[in-house]
């Protein structure tokens, strides 16, 4: 009965410092995975995507080596020939065993391998009670976890009580969009800072442009707009909800129309635009614009078209970015809105669709 109960005494032992490590790796493949979101535009040279994902391999490799430590006592092994966090590429995030390979320097880079190991070379090894009995002295928990950033988005679906984060703003795909890496459109203005952990926004240049958007006022004499409001419910227009949209996202019952989930594609659903607000909704919406201020949020683009004097509009793809000033006169509002990047766990991700430059899903491979 002792030694019954010394092996179960020890198991329950080393089980709960490999839970331990497991747990941290798979935190520290996270936080690092996060840092993989690539925002180079497809037409970047192959030198300055090299450069690009070095900078976000380092970034990745410091921010995995912090939560793992913050979370755990086993000394990570970071030099040598075989060290402990490696980035690399997995072909296919969402398919359950797809192989991670090592990143050697050049190629796309999308996922992180976090390995723990409560090592006896550190002074680590666990020592089991009562081991002797059996040979044993001491042992070696080790746990590894993968987890890639995924940027084939197709659509947004809410998850449990996380709203879509996005606003019912269709933008035509005539207007070009920044991109988000550090000075990806330099034609364009760069007028506002925004702090990255805090989201104020201040006026001076980040490196990061902004786009400027005009969103007609009913009776204006502006040209056919380039942005319009879109209805995603089966409800008439109801101007109050689409303020609270703005600002809290999209839940389940703001999609219930196009079948809870929104997506895009040459074959995506034809939405009904909403009327051109007046000068009383305008006011309402930029309110809710400015309650955003910094944070950021996924913008629909297609294809807008009059149909029998209807305006509709056609989801094609999605990009990100963040509101820096939303001002009205007596034609419109112009929105002001700086391109980022965004990782959101509501997307919908498909083998075969494009990279996404703005938009992804951390995924935990293993």
């Amino acid at each position: 009965m002792i030694g019954i109960g010394a092996i179960a005494l020890n198991w329950a032992w080393l089980a709960n410092h490999q839970l331990e490590i497991r747990q941290a790796g798979e935190a520290a493949a996270l936080a690092g995975a996060a840092k993989l979101l690539d925002p180079t535009p497809d037409a970047a040279s192959s030198e300055e995507a090299r450069e690009a994902a070095e900078q976000r391999v380092s970034a990745a490799s410091a921010q995995a080596a912090t939560v793992f430590s913050d979370n755990c006592r086993a000394a990570l092994q970071t030099e040598g020939a075989d060290p402990d966090i490696v980035a690399g590429w997995c072909d296919d995030p969402i398919s359950p065993g797809s192989p991670f390979e090592p990143w050697i320097g050049e190629g796309p880079v999308n996922a992180i391998s976090v390995r723990g190991v409560f090592r006896r070379t550190a002074g680590q090894a666990i020592f089991v009670w009562f081991g002797n009995m059996f040979g044993v002295v001491d042992a070696e928990p080790a746990a590894r976890a993968v987890a890639s950033m995924d940027q084939r988005v197709r659509g947004f679906r809410p998850v449990k009580f996380v709203t879509v984060p996005m606003v019912p703003l269709l933008i035509s795909t005539a207007e070009k969009w920044p991109s988000a890496a550090p000075n990806g459109a330099p034609e364009l203005a760069d007028e506002y800072s925004v702090d990255e952990r805090t989201g104020a926004v201040t006026p001076g240049p980040d490196l990061r442009q902004e786009i400027t958007l005009r969103v007609p006022l009913a009776g204006s004499l502006e040209p056919a707009p380039v942005a319009t409001w879109i209805r995603l419910d089966s409800g008439s227009d109801d101007w109050t909800r689409l303020a609270e949209q703005v600002k809290l996202g999209l839940g389940p019952s703001d999609l219930d129309s196009v079948g809870g989930q929104v997506v895009a594609g040459e074959d995506s659903q034809i939405l009904p635009a909403m009327a051109i607000p007046d000068a009383v909704h305008a006011a309402s919406l930029q309110s809710a614009l400015l309650a955003t201020k910094g944070q950021r949020r996924i913008w629909p683009r297609g294809s807008i078209a009059v149909v029998e004097g209807q305006l509709q509009g056609r989801i094609t793809d999605f990009v990100a970015g963040r509101i820096v000033a939303c001002r009205a006169d007596e034609s419109g509002l112009e929105l002001v809105i700086q391109a980022c990047t965004l990782q959101t766990c509501t997307a919908l991700l498909e083998s075969g669709s494009p990279r996404n430059p703005w938009i992804g899903k951390l995924i935990l491979n293993q």
